[in-house]
């Protein structure tokens, strides 16, 4: 059972009526501290389901001072033991379950961020997929994939419809484009100066199919939960690799030899994965029944998950479209 530990920042005056509003909700434990003849500090320990709950709480009753703070932790150990609810959850429950919005929301932000540290994860997952193609290794072409960081901005991207907010969607689509363009201009580069054999590594990327769009969707609908139900991100952040980076790297290094047309298809297949992951990602936040705090922003958000839905769709349905006429 994930716990977490919430730890409120209040007036002095405001620490009752804080104390009345959290009460009847499902905790654990509740602490009032004293910090100073101004503030004083609320500690409460909550299933890691009841955080979003007890923020939007937290947020209606005393949002107006100004030294309101929350701050949320995870909850590593706790003695005596906790005994499980005898209505936990079951897997399945567990899996498709998520963390709060604002935990998931920071999660997101952080993994979305454009700095040198991607940029250069960026270029090193692109110089080992090469390799890994040249040589037809694919455990090579793995380990490119495991460093590659577009998982981040991905979520970021499906993060941002479903919530509405435009801050973190172009936050996150400059960082991805970035990304990819950097991997497409270095491989065009390499394809240039070097002479690109056809192994089945390179050959495979080629051949599309309807197979491939099962691909992307499950790619999405696991990076969605890998970052909503504390799945290590890592491991499946691979599966959203292996959708984006091979077929762009292969296409990269086709222009630079000069072959467009088997380079078209390599572009088609990744458009393609590219389409399903977010259309997966979308769908995925919206059945977990993620949402903004107040009406106002959820009605703000309701028309921009339909309309970014409607977006990755209808391009699906015409490079599905395109795929058939090729």
């Amino acid at each position: 059972m994930a716990l977490r530990l919430v730890q409120v920042s209040l007036p002095l005056e405001a620490l009752s009526k804080a104390k009345e509003v959290l009460w009847p909700e499902d905790i654990f434990y509740l602490y009032t501290l004293k910090t100073n003849e101004s503030f004083g500090l609320i500690s409460i320990v909550v299933k890691g389901e009841k955080v979003e709950e007890v923020l939007d709480l937290l947020s209606s009753h005393f949002a107006m001072y100004e030294q309101f703070r929350v701050w949320v932790l995870p909850v590593e150990a706790r003695l005596p033991a906790l005994g499980e609810d005898k209505k936990e959850k079951g897997f399945w429950q567990r899996v498709l379950g998520r963390l709060s919005r604002d935990e998931l929301y920071i999660d997101v932000f952080k993994a979305s961020r454009l700095n040198l540290v991607y940029v250069l994860m960026v270029i090193l997952a692109t110089l080992v997929a090469v390799v890994g193609i040249f040589r037809n290794e694919v455990a090579v072409i793995i380990g490119a994939m495991v460093i590659a960081p577009f998982l981040g901005p991905n979520m970021g991207l499906a993060l941002g419809s479903v919530l509405g907010d435009l801050k973190l969607i172009k936050k996150s689509g400059i960082t991805l484009l970035l990304g990819l363009f950097l991997t497409l201009g270095l491989s065009l580069v390499l394809g240039y100066f070097l002479e690109v054999p056809f192994t089945p590594a390179l050959v495979s990327r080629l051949q599309v199919s309807s197979v491939d769009v099962l691909l992307g969707l499950s790619a999405g609908i696991a990076g969605t939960l890998a970052f909503s139900s504390e799945i290590p991100s890592v491991v499946v952040g691979v599966m959203v690799a292996v959708a984006l980076l091979p077929p762009l790297v292969v296409a990269g290094l086709l222009l630079g030899q000069g072959l467009f047309r088997e380079a078209g298809k390599a572009l088609l297949l990744f458009l393609i994965n590219m389409d399903c992951i977010n259309l997966a990602a979308i769908s995925t936040f919206f059945l977990q029944g993620l949402k903004p705090r107040t009406w106002w922003e959820e009605n703000k958000a309701k028309k921009s998950t339909y309309l970014a839905f409607s977006i990755w769709l209808v391009s699906l349905l015409i490079l599905i479209w395109w795929l058939g006429k090729w």
